[in-house]
């Protein structure tokens, strides 16, 4: 059995879906990382300016740098994913048409 051009849009669409699921979880989980180790920079700020002794706030700067990198990179990739999802979608409806327009059991165009 052969799916039709709408039939395999849809299937795209369930995926990108998926994918942008995926993804957002994904950001999500950065963005805690994220807010977790500013929390700790600040603590750490916050204990060296007090005196008292404490591990670098330094250390926690190339993980912080990378956790920017790796949220900045997901918010991309979602970004672009929703827009190949609206784009798919379009296509979508302009394949739906023509399989209305195609279809002799809903009249052709008259159908639309």
């Amino acid at each position: 059995m052969e799916l039709s051009p709408a039939d395999r849009l849809r299937v795209k669409l369930l995926a990108l879906d998926l994918r942008l699921h995926e993804l957002t979880e994904e950001a999500r989980g950065a963005q805690l990382d994220l807010a977790r180790l500013e929390r700790a920079a600040q603590d750490r700020r916050m204990a060296a300016l007090l005196g008292q002794e404490a591990e670098a706030a330094g250390e926690i700067q190339p993980r912080l740098q990378a956790t920017r990198a790796r949220l900045h990179s997901r918010l991309a990739v979602i970004e672009s994913a929703k827009q190949s999802r609206w784009q798919t979608r379009v296509r979508l409806v302009v394949a739906r048409i023509r399989e209305l327009r195609a279809s002799p059991e809903t009249g052709g165009e008259e159908a639309l």
